[in-house]
């Protein structure tokens, strides 16, 4: 649109055709990345292992990086091949010696639910017998050495309760009698007070997807001292999705890739979802979005990875002893990520663009191949 108030001097027609050509042609070329093109990325180094997370495609043009995150983070984390032996073998209700010694991990409902069982820090309370719990402590265990291994988080050392219901009817029924202010429309929830986290689970097709993203706020609340809402439910969307599909088959990928190359969809904001701080805050897009950093910073390059792992370092409990979470929130709203990225990443929008285009040309040439 042409305002009024603003005077340009007469042109020729022939010139004004060529004029907008022009225009034409450099958004194409500035859409398309050769006006400004992105960074190259790193290819692997020769002499040292090649940046490959769990759920990456082992492929050429991966980006090159040290196995382990350097610094504080990587100093807190286990040798990668050292055996579980501080996580004490799953007991039965009949068996409960372990929790009479250490009261910490006893049941939270013993006279409502008649099945119990431990992993870890885990201890899992059901209406019904679990025929396949074993699946359940696979994927718990998993979950937790991947956040640990990968991202530096520090194991949880707090129980964590797990509760399953065979029907929709006695979850809702549940909820009500125990936490009547808990919503009773959503399949999974996880609640977190000031004791330690619960996570309640209805039996559904979607179980083992609400089990890995609830328990990823589980782990994550039990072992850090605050996490920002968007970092919260980010890391709860990219670690829902099965270990070997997290970084290709996330269904926010495409739609996310596709507003990343469109030239006229702006990139999300991040500072406005760090504002964020209640959950009647967040919806549909703000889920996408939330994702849509996270992926970026685990997967753009070795430095966002250290980024994150640094960021998730800050929020240790031994980080803010003395200090409540309102405070540490408010201590962390004083150096939020986009600060961080300013200072090590100026470009940093322009390479959330240039990474997502990139990583839809990895999810398109898997779908040919495996056709």
């Amino acid at each position: 649109m042409m305002r009024a108030d603003r005077k340009y001097p007469p042109t020729s027609r022939p010139r004004r055709r060529a004029e907008s050509l022009w225009r034409l042609t450099a958004a194409v070329l500035l859409g398309a990345g050769f006006l400004f093109p992105s960074a190259p990325a790193e290819e692997p180094s020769a002499s040292g292992p090649r940046f490959v997370p769990p759920g990456t495609l082992a492929e050429s043009g991966t980006r090159g990086a040290p196995a382990a995150l350097p610094g504080p983070a990587a100093d807190a984390l286990p040798p990668a091949a050292a055996p579980r032996n501080d996580l004490p073998p799953a007991v039965s209700r009949a068996d409960t010696s372990q929790t009479q010694a250490d009261p910490r991990f006893a049941p939270s409902f013993p006279d409502r639910l008649a099945y119990c069982r431990r992993f870890g820090v885990v201890v899992c309370e059901s209406d019904f017998p679990v025929s396949n719990i074993e699946a359940f402590e696979t994927e718990i265990l998993d979950l937790q050495t991947d956040l640990i291994d990968y991202l530096g988080v520090p194991r949880p050392n707090e129980k964590i309760g797990l509760c399953l219901f065979a029907r929709r009817e006695s979850y809702a029924a549940f909820l009500r009698e125990v936490f009547p202010q808990a919503p009773t429309n959503r399949p999974a929830l996880y609640i977190k007070d000031r004791g330690p986290g619960i996570l309640f689970l209805q039996v559904d097709d979607r179980l083992i997807v609400n089990l890995r993203h609830e328990m990823t706020h589980a782990i994550l609340n039990a072992s850090l001292r605050y996490v920002p809402i968007w970092l919260d439910e980010g890391l709860a969307k990219y670690f829902e999705t099965p270990r070997g599909d997290r970084a290709t088959q996330n269904p926010f990928l495409d739609p996310v890739a596709n507003r990343a190359s469109s030239f006229l969809v702006p990139i999300p904001s991040l500072a406005r979802l760090e504002k964020m701080t209640k959950m009647d805050q967040i919806g549909p897009d703000q889920y996408r979005d939330a994702w849509a950093w996270t992926h970026f910073l685990i997967h753009y390059s070795p430095e966002t990875q250290r980024l994150l792992g640094r960021y998730l370092y800050s929020l240790r409990p031994e980080n803010r002893v003395g200090m409540t979470a309102a405070r540490a929130a408010e201590i962390q709203k004083s150096t939020p990520m986009t600060a961080l990225l300013k200072e090590e990443m100026p470009d940093y929008k322009r390479a959330y663009k240039a990474h997502f285009e990139q990583w839809a040309r990895k999810s398109h040439a898997r779908k040919l191949s495996s056709r």
